[in-house]
């Protein structure tokens, strides 16, 4: 099943005590495994590496090289993807700009379903956001 990580899974994944920390590392797991496809932008390494670069993690880039090597696709953000997010933007007022990026990309490469604890993609009904805590869905995802 080709699904794609929002930011936030790699975060989560890596960071510090959180109910959404063992989630995602199960979900980067099987995308080692090969159980899901897990394909992303280099929005998504953007924002992570700015992230650690925050928290002053040393090992910020090198985890950014071990997530670009994990992922079937890291997808480009072009003009027509940004295109898209802002069209995106402009149909769901008050919606981040960041989000409808990763919500363009993912529509971009006909990817439909979106692995993020950020409730605020639900607004978008042309995917489906998938909850880390969603045990039962992620498990039919693998299985898909």
């Amino acid at each position: 099943m080709r699904v794609y990580l929002d930011t936030n899974v790699l975060v989560y994944a890596i960071g510090g005590d959180s109910s959404q920390r063992r989630p995602c590392q199960e979900i980067l797991r099987a995308v080692a495994a090969g159980q899901l496809t897990g394909e992303t932008s280099i929005y998504t390494i953007q924002e992570f590496v700015r992230q650690r670069m925050r928290r002053a993690d040393t090992e910020a880039t090198p985890r950014a090289r071990q997530a670009i090597d994990l992922f079937a696709d890291v997808h480009p953000v072009d003009g027509a993807v940004v295109q898209r997010a802002i069209e995106i933007v402009e149909g769901h007022p008050g919606f981040d700009i960041g989000d409808a990026v990763h919500v363009a990309t993912a529509l971009t490469y006909r990817l439909t379903t979106i692995l993020s604890a950020d409730r605020g993609l639900d607004r978008v009904a042309e995917i489906e956001r998938v909850d880390p805590l969603d045990r039962a869905r992620l498990a039919g995802l693998i299985t898909e």
